[in-house]
C-alpha cells in the first residue's frame, strides 16, 4: 500500500527535455540539467495538504506548489521554475529566498541529506496560506499569506536534481 495519495498518481515532467531527465525511481528524480516536475494529479482546490522533498544533489532548488495557471513547456529549455510567475509560489534552500514572480522575500538554508516540507490551507475562499519547513521546523507564520492560486495547487520542484 502507498503511503500517502502519490500511489494515485506520479511525477510528471512539466519544463524541460524529456532527454534531462536521467531516472524516475519510485518518488525520486534525477536530471542532467535544470528541469521542472509536479503531480497535477493530485491537484488540491480546499482542504490542507502537505509533501516533502528529501535532498540528495541539487542545485538551485525551487520547491513549491503550482496552480492551473503555470504552463507545461516539455521539449523545451526553461530557467523559468516553480515561483518565476504568477502561477506558483517556492522555496529555495541554496540561494535562501522564496520565490513568487521572482524573487519574493528571504528563507532558509538546508544540506544534501535534509528534508523540506512544503504545507498549504486551501479556504472555501480561493485564498491559500503557505508553509515551508526544513527537518520538520515550521515557522508559526505562513511563508505566504493571502495568496491567490487559480482553481487549484499541485506539488511542484524545479532544479537540478540529483
Amino acid at each position: 500500500a502507498p503511503e500517502s495519495g502519490f500511489g494515485r498518481s506520479s511525477l510528471c515532467l512539466l519544463r524541460g527535455e524529456r532527454s534531462w531527465v536521467s531516472s524516475v525511481e519510485g518518488h525520486a528524480v534525477t536530471s542532467t540539467s535544470w528541469l521542472t516536475v509536479g503531480a497535477p494529479g493530485l491537484s488540491a482546490r480546499v482542504g490542507s495538504w502537505y509533501y516533502e522533498v528529501r535532498l540528495a544533489k541539487f542545485k538551485n532548488p525551487q520547491i513549491g506548489w503550482a496552480d492551473a495557471t503555470f504552463r507545461f513547456l516539455v521539449g523545451a529549455y526553461s530557467d523559468d521554475g516553480v515561483g518565476d510567475d504568477a502561477g506558483s509560489w517556492a522555496a529555495d534552500c541554496e540561494r535562501c529566498c522564496l520565490w513568487h514572480r521572482g524573487r519574493a522575500g528571504t528563507w532558509h538554508s538546508a544540506s544534501v541529506g535534509q528534508t523540506v516540507g512544503c504545507a498549504v490551507t486551501l479556504g472555501t475562499d480561493g485564498q491559500a496560506q503557505m508553509w515551508f519547513a526544513v527537518d520538520g521546523a515550521w515557522e508559526r507564520e505562513p511563508t505566504f499569506q493571502g495568496a491567490a492560486p487559480e482553481a487549484y495547487l499541485y506539488p511542484a520542484v524545479s532544479g537540478e536534481l540529483g
